[in-house]
Order: structure tokens, then C-alpha cells, then sequence
């Protein structure tokens, strides 16, 4: 429980309105592009295991497999390659990696497995599936005053890793999401039922609530009679309020969320929306418009570790914990690296994924914390690495210490032309003092930053069929620092995809008495294809944080916390009733 229950209480005593809504978020699948797949081996003359599989974090897995063995993590070596989607789903280990091992030590041969699609419905974690009520009670200009909420996440048969974390931990962090909010009383409980497991999907459990407040409002907006972006406009809190103490406990350092939502109508063209709605009428068709707004904490408690080196080669090599699921790691560390030592980040190398060549400590990816984690700490590894051959330098150099500066790329003596490059001087320290040439840090800070967006969509709705069709999508989000525009952009794209996706089509169904899954096929379960979606039109307001030195927020998993609301709320203006749930089927329209 979040938040202060008496004093909610006294606020919805004898308040000018209270609003209440019931809204369900639909159960749905990871479905990465490749299915879970493990190779497992043992050495039986060192007594060590090896496993190959996907992960997004070999730390972590080689601790839950270890574990589930019975033997100490130095008997354990986790490797992971390219791994084609995993959205959370792959975060943890699943009794197949455990048994591949067991059995390749029995049978003295490697063994390998690949999961069918249809194993994925039945055995991959699913995610969401909350029933939750949330109220308002608001004066009579329609300020609010107290929030009020209790949600129920539906955990499965039994708790995996991470299960509870999302309706505990992620839910309440967001649902109060950029509104003032003076008061909550934020109840979270868990059930078990005979469903598959659930556990992180790419929000775990902010999403959840983002949408819950964001109906909320849009149905306060139509009992009180006020306008949707004037109601919104009255509660947001404002920049000039940063750093901001919200009533969950969570600290807001800075954000524009007036000047995000402006910008996203403004872009969208909201001024002419009657127009187009007049002409969808003409037509047959029912228009509507919907806004979401959100905001996401991110990068807060993370125990990564990254090192630098200048490899025998002079080559800059990284070594992080975090792994790359898709969002390319390899091209923004090196990137981020290249540009903080004054190198080209094309001759810089990135190792992920072997936990016998990184440190012994890492996290993994997960919570759009990898730039501001990861990225803190291999600036502050290369820092350590400069400092460290700094005395180098000036042997090399025949010169003070106190005269060696470091820049682009170089070790100079100031006031001369005199230098050497980092990677040669490298090369030349490995042959006496190979410790100097590789430098490791780790992540310091518990300070989350805090993303933000607004989203702007309109459908239009067939009201013979109940077909629904998307016709544009606006964007706006404030992530920081963007190092990587296009793949910031990759992210965005991905993410609202999948938040669309549960809105619209995706839903995971089980027979109700027998608790068989129904909806265990691509012939069953309905997802988005390319051809569902206009050209989405994203665009940047961003405020970089003072929470770590890149100024990077995240961006990972923010489409999917703006866009089931944004498109459902659209759907809902459109057919004139709030009382529709996701997914939108041309049924339930």
C-alpha cells in the first residue's frame, strides 16, 4: 500500500465531484521475433557447465541457473550472441536451461533446444492482466484533490522472478503519472490463478497504470463537462514546480509536461480535428481523437559494472553487463565512448555477453535504464583509464606529469605539438604494466530520471462492422540527452507498436473452467502487422537530467505506456462511450 488512507479517506468525505471508473488491462504475449533457445554443455574434467542461451544479462541468469543447480557460479559459464527480441520475457531462467545442462552432464555431449511458437504461447512469462478501480475526488473547477486506487495483478499459477514487482513496484509509480495530485491511497494485491505465470514486459507494471489514470480522466472530463486538454492543462504539474515530491514518494527532477502536451496538439493539428471529423461523418464513418499522456522512472538502483581497455591491438574495448536484445547497444556505448575519449567510435569494440570476460558483477537490461547506467559507468571507466596512464604518458612523453593532458584522442605535452595516441601509448604500457591499460567502474546513483511524452491519436470506426481504423499518430517525448536519434526513434516506433498492438488486437484467452489456453497460435492471437499503422510523427522536446552525467533519460519502454491510452481514448470519443475495454474487436465496437 502507497500513500496516506486516512487522509484520502477525509478528501472524499463531502468533495464537489468523484469520479470512479473499472478498467481491465488485457493479459498479452512478449512474442519476440526468436523463440527461447539454449545450448548446454559440461566439462567434466574442470566440472564446469556452459550454457548458450538468450538472456538480457548474463550476471543475473548464471545466478538463477547456479542457483537451480546446486553448484557456486564459478562452475557456471553463461554466453549470449545476438538475441532477436525479448521485451523482459527472457529475463529470467525457465526449467528448460536447468534441464539441457543436467542432461548434457548425464549424457557427456551437448545438448541443444529451441522452443516451437506454440511452446512460446504455452510456457513463455505473459504480462499485464490487471483488474483495477481507481477515483477521483475533485473540487468544483475540477482540481484534484485525492486519488484513490486498488488493482489486482494476476500473477499465474506461481510467482516468477519478478512477478509481483510489476502490480508492487511499477504500478504505483506511474499512476498518479504528470498530474498533481495532492493525496493517494494506491492498494496493490496479487492473485494466483490457473494462467501461465506472469513477469516483466516492457514497462512491468507502469503501463498498467498510466492507462488506469488517463481513462480516469477522460471520463472526469465527461461528468464534469470540461474539456479534456483543459482538465489535463489544470492538474499538470509544471516545470516551474521541479523538482517535483510526489505523493507516491518519488522525486521528479525536471520536465515541461504543459509545454510536451501543447507541442503534441499543436503538431497533431488540433485545432482542425472538427473538420476532419465532419468530413469521417460525411463519409459514414465515426471519427475520434484520443491523448495520452505519460511519464516513466527509469535508471534508479542498478548494480552494473563496465570496464575499458586498450586491448594488445591499441583498440578501445568496453566490457558491459548490460546485453543488447535489439536496441543496439553495440553502435551507442561505442558511440558514447568514442565520443567521451575523442576517438573514432567506429574503431571501438563492445563486449557483452560472456560472463567469464566481464566483471564479476553486471546488471541487465531492463526498467530503460541502459544509456544512463551503462553509460555512466564506461565514461567513468575510460576517466579511470585516462587517469591511469596519465604518468605513462609523461614517460613516454620525457616530460612532467603535471604537464600531460589528455584530448581527442591524445596524450600531449601542453604547450607542444609533442604527443601519442592513446591506443599506441597503450600498446607500448601492456609490455611492463598490462594492469594500467584497463580501467573498471561501477554504477553509482539512486536517483531515477524521469521521461516523459504525450501522444496524440485519431481513428476512425466503421459503424456497420465495428473495423477500426488507425489514422495518425503523434508523438512527443522528453528523454534527455538522444545520442542516437534513429535508434531513439527505432525504440519509440517499437514500442508504440506493441502498446497499439494490446490496445487494438492482442489479448490472451483460457478456457475458463479447464484453464486451457485458446488463443495459442498466431491463428489466434491477433498482432499488429506493418501495414496497421500510418507514418508515425515523433518529435522531441527533451530536458536532460541532472541525475547522471550523459543527461540521458531513457526510451526503451515509453510507447508502450502512452499509446494504449492515447488509442483508446480515441476509440472511445469516436463511438461516444467510455465503456469499452481493450482490445478494441470489431465485437466488443
Amino acid at each position: 500500500r502507497v500513500g496516506d488512507e486516512g487522509a484520502v479517506r477525509a478528501a472524499f468525505r463531502r468533495p464537489a465531484h468523484v469520479v470512479r471508473v473499472e478498467r481491465s488491462n488485457n493479459r498479452v504475449c512478449a512474442l519476440p521475433l526468436e523463440t527461447r533457445s539454449a545450448i548446454g554443455s559440461y566439462d567434466k574434467t574442470t566440472g564446469v557447465y556452459r550454457l548458450d542461451t538468450q538472456t538480457q544479462g548474463v550476471h543475473l541468469m548464471r545466478t538463477l541457473v547456479a542457483a537451480s543447480l546446486e553448484v557456486s557460479e564459478e562452475r557456471l559459464r553463461v554466453v549470449t550472441q545476438d538475441v532477436g527480441g525479448s521485451f523482459g520475457m527472457k529475463l529470467v531462467n525457465y526449467p528448460e536451461q536447468t534441464a539441457l545442462l543436467i542432461a548434457a552432464r548425464l549424457l557427456a555431449t551437448p545438448v541443444r533446444w529451441v522452443a516451437t511458437r506454440s511452446e512460446a504461447f504455452l510456457t513463455d512469462t505473459q504480462a499485464r492482466d490487471h483488474s483495477s478501480l481507481a477515483e477521483f475526488a475533485l473540487d468544483e473547477a475540477g482540481r484534484i484533490l485525492a486519488l484513490r486506487c486498488v488493482t489486482h495483478g494476476n500473477m499465474g499459477a506461481y510467482a516468477s522472478a519478478y512477478a509481483t514487482s510489476s502490480p508492487v513496484v511499477g504500478f504505483p509509480r506511474t499512476v498518479i503519472n504528470v498530474y498533481r495530485i495532492p493525496l493517494v491511497d494506491i492498494t496493490t494485491r496479487a492473485a494466483y490463478t490457473h494462467t501461465t505465470p506472469t513477469d516483466a514486459f516492457r514497462g512491468a507494471g507502469k503501463p498498467e497504470g498510466v492507462y488506469l489514470v488517463e481513462r480516469l480522466i477522460d471520463e472526469a472530463s465527461r461528468q464534469l463537462g470540461i474539456d479534456r486538454m483543459t482538465l489535463r492543462a489544470r492538474n499538470l504539474v509544471t516545470a516551474e514546480e521541479m523538482p517535483y515530491h510526489a505523493p507516491n514518494g518519488e522525486v521528479w527532477d525536471c520536465g515541461d509536461f504543459p509545454g510536451v502536451m501543447s507541442t503534441a496538439l499543436r503538431k497533431a493539428a488540433w485545432e482542425d480535428f472538427e473538420s476532419r471529423r465532419a468530413a469521417s461523418r460525411a463519409a459514414g464513418l465515426l471519427r475520434g481523437y484520443g491523448l495520452g499522456l505519460y511519464l516513466h522512472t527509469a535508471g534508479a538502483g542498478t548494480n552494473e559494472t563496465s570496464m575499458v581497455e586498450v586491448d594488445p591491438e591499441g583498440r578501445i574495448v568496453a566490457y558491459v553487463g548490460q546485453q543488447a536484445i535489439g536496441q543496439g547497444h553495440e553502435t551507442t556505448f561505442a558511440q558514447l565512448l568514442g565520443e567521451h575519449l575523442g576517438v573514432d567510435p567506429l574503431s571501438v569494440i563492445v563486449v557483452q555477453g560472456d560472463s567469464d570476460r566481464l566483471p564479476p558483477r553486471g546488471a541487465s537490461t531492463g526498467g530503460s535504464q541502459s544509456l544512463q547506467c551503462a553509460g555512466t559507468t564506461i565514461m567513468r571507466a575510460a576517466d579511470c583509464l585516462v587517469e591511469q596512464l596519465l604518468s605513462h604518458a609523461a614517460e613516454a612523453l620525457e616530460a612532467a606529469y603535471e604537464d600531460i593532458q589528455y584530448k581527442s584522442g591524445f596524450f600531449s605535452v601542453t604547450g607542444t605539438d609533442i604527443g601519442i595516441g592513446i591506443g599506441e601509448l597503450g600498446v607500448v604500457v601492456r609490455e611492463s604494466t598490462p594492469e594500467a591499460c584497463i580501467a573498471t567502474a561501477e554504477f553509482e546513483g539512486n536517483a531515477a530520471s524521469i521521461p516523459n511524452g504525450a501522444f496524440v491519436c485519431e481513428v476512425e470506426v466503421d459503424p456497420d462492422t465495428g473495423e477500426v481504423e488507425l489514422c495518425r499518430f503523434v508523438g512527443v517525448n522528453d528523454i534527455g540527452r538522444r545520442l542516437n536519434p534513429a535508434i531513439v526513434d527505432g525504440q519509440l516506433h517499437g514500442g508504440i507498436a506493441q502498446g497499439i498492438g494490446q490496445a487494438w488486437l492482442e489479448h490472451v484467452l483460457y478456457e475458463r473452467d479447464a484453464g486451457q489456453i485458446v488463443s495459442g497460435s498466431l491463428m489466434d492471437y491477433a498482432i499488429p502487422r506493418a501495414d496497421h499503422f500510418p507514418t508515425l510523427e515523433l518529435h522531441g522536446a527533451d530536458i536532460p537530467t541532472h541525475n547522471n552525467p550523459i543527461g540521458a533519460k531513457g526510451a526503451g519502454e515509453l510507447g508502450c505506456l502512452g499509446a494504449p491510452a492515447a488509442f483508446m481514448n480515441a476509440v472511445a470519443d469516436a463511438i461516444g462511450t467510455q465503456e469499452i475495454e481493450m482490445p478494441v474487436t470489431p465485437e466488443r465496437v
